[in-house]
């Protein structure tokens, strides 16, 4: 940063964030005959999920007690007319600090903070629209209510389904 170069670009925050900066990557695809050239998607997916695709893609039934969070994702590399990636994503930074990402919302959620640890600036209840603010700079918490109470149970529920903490 001190030279010029923003390695995340415009985007807030760097790796181990909880921030768009810390975990909005490319995820390249290259399969001749199956994935179209140059195709591009802005369908929300996560690195878990290539376990799912990658069994799908091999005709391989996971358990049910393995990657149990992944989606599989081979319709939307082969550009299937329907084919969508996740519905929601849930994030954690190197802090411990979780967000849910629905469609262009993401909320982060405030963490607890062990007695004389320092709150992480990052760490404070926040909600964002990526579609018109994808640096997360409007923090829109107090003026969507009603959005932050159904990512909130969101995330509360897929938590409790995975025993995530």
């Amino acid at each position: 940063l001190q030279s010029g170069h923003r390695i995340c670009g415009a985007l807030r925050g760097r790796k181990h964030s909880i921030y768009e900066g810390g975990f909005r990557v490319p995820f390249l695809a290259r399969w001749p005959g199956q994935i179209a050239a140059a195709r591009t998607t802005d369908e929300v997916i996560g690195l878990t999920d290539v376990m799912a695709t990658c069994a799908a893609l091999i005709g391989v039934s996971l358990p049910d007690t393995a990657a149990e969070d992944s989606v599989n994702l081979l319709p939307l590399w082969r550009g299937e007319a329907a084919a969508k990636g996740r519905e929601h994503l849930v994030l954690k930074s190197a802090n411990g600090i979780f967000a849910v990402r629905e469609g262009s919302w993401k909320l982060i959620e405030q963490s607890e903070i062990a007695p004389g640890q320092k709150r992480e600036p990052e760490n404070n209840n926040q909600l964002y629209d990526l579609s018109s603010d994808p640096t997360e700079t409007q923090n829109r918490w107090e003026d969507q209510p009603e959005i932050v109470l159904r990512l909130r149970r969101l995330l509360e529920s897929t938590q409790k389904q995975s025993g995530a903490q």
